[in-house]
């Protein structure tokens, strides 16, 4: 805001200088019309990315193509690394009553940046998004904004205030896994479920086509990680909650519907 209001008292000022030279020296009109054009384009540019917010400025990054099968520990180790706890500080009215609660879920960091995704009803309406390591030593909260969201598809993408945090990522699947395929999914719990696939589109409205498998999940493991086995993300859980199937967002119409492109 204060760069917009500098740049927009410049533009006043040129406009001034336009119409004392168009009388006193034609000559120096010519460069200040082209300085004032470039300037006035810079003015409109800076007011629009203002208005759209803010830029994803990492990218998530597809698997090998050969990439080998893992064993349940290696994929393990690949989720603890990249799995967070989210806590998502919500304002609640009840009988005209304020009071204010933390939701908690789950989300994967899926770009070094970080960028974290996780599912959209999680942090929906948030006055405040932190994220922690459950299993890491120091277990600091790290302030996050959402910066995409969809509310058709149910993902939100999340990324630190402080821009220099770097951590370690879960790298893309490039397949989505076939009906009876195996399945992996780390909850907020801090433990491993594995589960088959039994449809891997699903169509479950309003949210479209999803993989549902017959994993068992529980409250709070909402944006989870679903691995293939290669210990590779193939999606998010958005519904489940103890029921007898799970089902996850596709890993590729999550970031579709992000405008997302994982990088090779």
């Amino acid at each position: 805001m204060a760069t917009t209001v500098v740049i927009f008292s410049y533009a006043t000022s040129c406009y001034t200088t336009l119409e004392f030279l168009r009388e006193e020296t034609p000559a120096m009109l010519s460069f200040f019309r082209s300085s004032f054009s470039a300037f006035a384009a810079f003015f409109f540019i800076s007011v629009f990315a203002s208005m759209c917010g803010p830029t994803v400025v990492a990218a998530p990054t597809h698997a090998p193509e050969s990439a080998p099968h893992r064993n349940f520990a290696e994929i393990r180790e690949r989720a603890v690394d990249t799995t967070v706890r989210i806590g998502a500080q919500k304002q609640m009215i009840e009988s005209g009553v304020v009071s204010h609660r933390e939701v908690v879920g789950t989300g994967v960091v899926i770009a070094t940046g970080p960028l974290v995704l996780t599912a959209n009803h999680l942090v929906r309406d948030a006055t405040d998004i932190t994220i922690r390591f459950p299993l890491r030593s120091d277990g600091a909260a790290i302030p996050m904004h959402v910066v995409r969201r969809s509310e058709d598809k149910d993902v939100a993408l999340l990324a630190p205030r402080d821009r220099t945090i770097t951590i370690t990522a879960l790298p893309i699947a490039r397949r989505i896994p076939s009906p009876g395929d195996p399945i992996w999914f780390y909850g907020r719990t801090s433990s491993m479920s594995s589960g088959t696939v039994l449809d891997d589109a699903a169509i479950i409205e309003p949210r479209g086509r999803l993989i549902e498998t017959d994993a068992i999940s529980t409250n709070g493991d909402s944006g989870a990680p679903c691995m293939n086995d290669r210990g590779e993300l193939v999606g998010i859980l958005i519904l489940g909650n103890g029921g007898p199937h799970a089902y996850f967002v596709r890993i590729d119409d999550a970031l579709t519907a992000l405008g997302v492109t994982p990088q090779n």
